[in-house]
């Protein structure tokens, strides 16, 4: 899909849009080897360690190579880097005070955080805080030297999200009744403006606070943000769609 800006009936259309290949992978390890084991190996995943009982599968979808979408642009990811590099604290805070709430409040991507309860602290085992650390390691990872490097950081980083977002689909279908007028959970729009949040809303945070960014170093910071999380998308062709009106 090249054409722009899309209509709300394509947009409607990406509800039912997931990630067919790291779904593939989710679903085997929870039917090979149960909830609680498949959530212990998510666990190790998660926090960087690798073990030999990882299985090979898994291993696979985490360090092939594969290839990157054709419209990617190493030097506008290099200078999106640099306004990362340049005003890290001040891009965090943005994530933190106005891309993330914004994210949060849209309604029908809401409902995921509700049946994951990923929001809501309770005694021993603060969910909200983790949510904001997680979050905020992806978007450092994220703006590694390494981004586009097969097993590089970034794109480990990236797949480890797409397969935490398959392990929710799959417990969500499996517990409980999700009505169609949400989408499917986690989909291709809600990815979309989550993008966006974390790439256009951070430029405009950044000029809240004072610091307005030129057009080409404002349009490298979007990119920053809107780019990677594009790469976990399974219908890469709709990202440009979506950033190219936006990034100008």
């Amino acid at each position: 899909m090249s054409g722009y800006p899309l209509s709300t009936l394509q947009l409607d259309g990406f509800r039912h849009v997931t990630d067919p290949s790291a779904e593939a992978v989710a679903d085997r390890l929870f039917e090979h080897y149960g909830i609680e084991r498949a959530n212990e190996l998510f666990r190790k995943i998660l926090e960087y360690r690798y073990h030999d009982e990882i299985p090979g599968f898994f291993r696979d979808f985490m360090e092939e190579p594969g290839p990157l979408p054709d419209w990617i642009d190493p030097d506008k990811i290099r200078k999106g880097r640099q306004v990362f590099a340049d005003y890290g604290r001040e891009v965090i805070l943005s994530l933190l005070c106005r891309s993330l709430p914004m994210c949060y409040i849209c309604e029908n991507g809401a409902h995921v955080l509700e049946a994951t309860a990923r929001l809501i602290d309770v005694p021993r085992n603060p969910n909200y805080t983790r949510r904001l650390l997680e979050t905020l390691q992806f978007v450092i990872n994220v703006c590694d030297n390494d981004i586009l490097q097969p097993g590089g950081k970034g794109i480990i980083t990236i797949r480890k999200i797409r397969l935490i977002h398959a392990a929710i689909r799959h417990f969500i279908h499996q517990n409980m009744l999700w009505p169609r007028e949400f989408g499917d959970p986690i989909n291709q729009e809600d990815q979309l403006i989550t993008m966006s949040g974390f790439g256009l809303e951070v430029v405009k945070a950044l000029a809240r606070i004072g610091i307005n960014l030129s057009g080409k170093k404002g349009r490298a910071g979007a990119i920053c943000g809107l780019r990677p999380g594009s790469c976990s998308a399974s219908r890469n062709n709709s990202c440009p769609a979506i950033t190219k009106p936006a990034t100008k």
